[in-house]
C-alpha cells in the first residue's frame, strides 16, 4: 500500500475504532449534558459583547488576585458599593471556572485528536479502495462505483475568459 496524498501517511499507532462505538459516545454526551445541566445558566455573548468586555486573562489574573486580597483584608476603605463577600465569590467561581474550562479544553483536544487520527485512517483505507476501483479486471461494477468516487479529485475545469473578436480594420 502506498500513501502519497497529503495526510494519508500511516501514523506510528492505529486507532481502536471500537473505543469509539455508539454506546461509549452516547456515555459521553449524557455526561455532556448532565455538566451543562449543572452549570447556571448565562446569557450567551455574541463576539462583539465578548469584546467589549473587560477580561481576567493571563496578564492582569495576579492584578485580580492582589486586588481581592486587600478587598479581604482591608474592608474599610472600600466603598459601600462593594461587597466582599460577592467579591470573594467571585474571585473563587473564576478560578473553579478556569479549572473547569482547562478540563474542557484537554477532553476536547483529545477528541479532535481521535477524530483527526481515526478520520486519517479512515481515508487512508478509503484511497486504497479508490484506487483498487480502477483495475480493469474487476468488471462493469466497479466502473459505476469508481466514477462516483472520482467526484472528489476532479477538478472543475478553469474557463478562460472569453477571446474578444478582433474588430474589423477601417
Amino acid at each position: 500500500m502506498r500513501f502519497t496524498k497529503k495526510g494519508t501517511m500511516p501514523t506510528n499507532t492505529t486507532t481502536n475504532a471500537s473505543n469509539y462505538d455508539a454506546t461509549s459516545l452516547e456515555a459521553a454526551q449524557s455526561n455532556l449534558a448532565t455538566l451543562q445541566s449543572q452549570l447556571p445558566a448565562r446569557p450567551a455573548l455574541t463576539p462583539k459583547q465578548r469584546q467589549a468586555l473587560a477580561t481576567v486573562g493571563d496578564k492582569n489574573l495576579a492584578f485580580v488576585s492582589q486586588s481581592v486580597e486587600i478587598c479581604v483584608t482591608n474592608p474599610e476603605i472600600l466603598p459601600r458599593a462593594i461587597d466582599v463577600a460577592e467579591t470573594t465569590a467571585k474571585a473563587d467561581a473564576h478560578a473553579n471556572l478556569l479549572r473547569l474550562e482547562a478540563r474542557i479544553e484537554q477532553t476536547l483536544e483529545a477528541v479532535r485528536d481521535a477524530r483527526i487520527q481515526i478520520g486519517n485512517e479512515l481515508y487512508a483505507v478509503c484511497l486504497t479502495v479508490y484506487e483498487l476501483t480502477g483495475r480493469p479486471l474487476l468488471g462493469a461494477g466497479m466502473k459505476t462505483g469508481r466514477s462516483t468516487l472520482e467526484r472528489r479529485f476532479k477538478k472543475p475545469k478553469a474557463t478562460s475568459p472569453e477571446t474578444p473578436t478582433p474588430e474589423p480594420a477601417t
